[in-house]
């Protein structure tokens, strides 16, 4: 539908997000897995179909972040988060990038 309609200006940026329970779907996650799991490769699918109108796009996969009070690993503040998406949007060489939260 993005070529079909022309939704996306050549040249444009498409970025994508999803969670880390893509990777690791806990007890009861298992449709929420697959789910964000399909959002990973849909932006592979569509990093290869919009290459050449110039469309780029990326994804942005979310782990925890301050909302959530948990003491493990790197949590992530929102400010973390909107640094990555407006490294993406500013890297005009950035297609087909993961970048994980």
């Amino acid at each position: 539908a993005i070529i079909k309609y022309n939704l996306i200006n050549s040249g444009g940026l498409l970025i994508l997000t999803s969670s880390r329970v893509a990777y690791r779907p806990g007890k009861g996650a298992l449709v929420g897995g697959i789910l964000n799991r399909g959002i990973i490769s849909l932006t592979k699918g569509l990093t290869s179909d919009l290459i050449e109108r110039k469309i780029r796009v990326n994804i942005i996969v979310l782990g925890l972040f301050k909302n959530i009070k948990l003491l493990v690993g790197f949590i992530a503040t929102l400010d973390n988060i909107s640094e990555a998406y407006l490294y993406l949007i500013k890297a005009d060489y950035t297609i087909g990038t993961t970048i994980e939260i």
